[in-house]
């Protein structure tokens, strides 16, 4: 048994580099991406600006984790969810195997309490759900004010366009927030259909305690509303780190009111799980937004985020190899559970 998962392990991570690769050799033969420009932007001072603003988008996601940890009655300390934080990144883009990193991280911040890792793993999960609806939020309402107040900055040419990307960031932002309601509310918690899912349902048990740590935040609208308003504060630092890499790459086919629909979208489409990290699947969708509304350099913008995130990743390896022994120990129980 052990060897199969193994042997599927090594398996899934071949085929996701494979992925990579030829998506990445696409962009490269149909000319998707310039890697003169791109040698170019790495040394501007406006990419500095940029990776700046991305340490600030990492550092509120340890802020915001470490709120929902302490909601839980969960105290691990910021400088070990900082650690972790910097793992997760590490697991995700460098280290294979199938153990992935939000799990790694949630036992270790609940080692030695086996009553708390479904917590630890719930508020990974609530923290991830809060930051796409801040995306799908950003995206929404930022289009909404430039239909209303900069219209002028919409094109006829992208009139269609952005009424389509429009409508669906807005079904995506009400989707989520009906999602959310539905999980808090005590009403919900009666239905046929919860009490099948958490009593009889595949997996019932392990469902049962996530919505009932989901729901227990009910009482915590406190964390809950500084959770949100830092994924907002951090939907801002993102929307930054792209106008600034914008700017390396001489942009002037959109505003700056543009990046703050066009960031969280790109966001969006870069966390779809087709390949690590979003690299090369994320070049892809982002050429094709930016091209829909005149600008030629989305591919380029999305490969200077993606190599803010791959020496953020390297960073985490360290860390990952630094505390190796203690890793290595959780990795080895989660493999035996």
């Amino acid at each position: 048994m052990a060897m199969n998962l193994s042997i599927k392990s090594v398996s899934f991570t071949l085929v996701r580099i494979l992925i990579v690769f030829s998506i990445i050799l696409y962009l490269l033969s149909t000319n998707t991406i310039d890697l003169s420009r791109i040698s170019e932007m790495v040394f501007s001072s406006w990419v500095i600006l940029a990776f700046t603003c991305y340490l600030v988008v990492i550092c509120i996601s340890i802020v915001r984790w470490n709120v929902l940890l302490n909601a839980m009655t969960i105290y691990p300390g910021i400088i070990s969810i900082a650690r972790l934080s910097f793992i997760g990144f590490a697991f995700s883009m460098i280290i294979p195997g199938g153990v992935g990193g939000d799990i790694v991280k949630a036992y270790y911040v609940a080692k030695g309490r086996k009553d708390l890792r479904t917590a630890a793993i719930t508020t990974i999960g609530l923290d991830r759900l809060i930051g796409l609806f801040s995306m799908f939020f950003t995206g929404s309402l930022a289009m909404i004010l430039m239909y209303l107040f900069w219209p002028e900055l919409i094109s006829n040419d992208h009139v269609t366009i952005f009424n389509s990307v429009a409508v669906i960031v807005s079904c995506g932002t009400v989707s989520i927030f009906i999602i959310f309601l539905t999980a808090m509310n005590t009403y919900f918690k009666q239905s046929k259909l919860l009490i099948w899912l958490t009593t009889q349902g595949p997996a019932h048990v392990v469902i049962s305690k996530v919505y009932d740590t989901i729901h227990s935040f009910r009482r915590k609208k406190k964390d809950l509303t500084i959770t949100f308003l830092l994924s907002m504060l951090s939907q801002g630092a993102f929307v930054l780190t792209l106008f600034f890499i914008g700017l390396s790459a001489n942009e002037s086919n959109i505003s700056f009111q543009h990046y703050f629909f066009l960031t969280p979208i790109s966001l969006i489409m870069n966390a779809v799980p087709i390949s690590p990290g979003g690299i090369g699947s994320g070049e892809l969708f982002a050429d094709w937004l930016f091209r829909s509304f005149g600008s030629s350099n989305g591919s380029e913008i999305m490969v200077i985020l993606h190599l803010a995130f791959i020496v953020v990743s390297l960073f985490g390896f360290l860390v990952y190899i630094q505390g190796k022994n203690e890793f290595s120990d959780i990795e080895s129980e989660i493999k035996s559970e």
